[in-house]
């Protein structure tokens, strides 16, 4: 099931916990190229991926995998 979207959701990468609002929520494959690397996700009905809104502005792409909800 997916994150709707305006969800809080949580991360945990090396060693920290980061949290951020769910503004996109993707059901096809995303490729983009974000700071001078190419990015690609995976996505599908069952797993989707999202843009999260980081609290400084900063916008990135997860998996369905890597979130929690807050």
């Amino acid at each position: 099931m997916s994150i709707p979207k305006g969800s809080r959701v949580e991360w945990h990468v090396a060693g920290t916990w980061h949290r951020g609002k769910v503004i996109a929520v993707y059901t096809h494959d995303i490729r983009e190229v974000r700071g001078g690397k190419r990015i690609l996700r995976i996505a599908t009905d069952a797993c989707p991926a999202y843009l999260i809104e980081m609290g400084d502005g900063f916008t990135l792409i997860k998996s369905h995998s890597e979130l929690t909800r807050c």
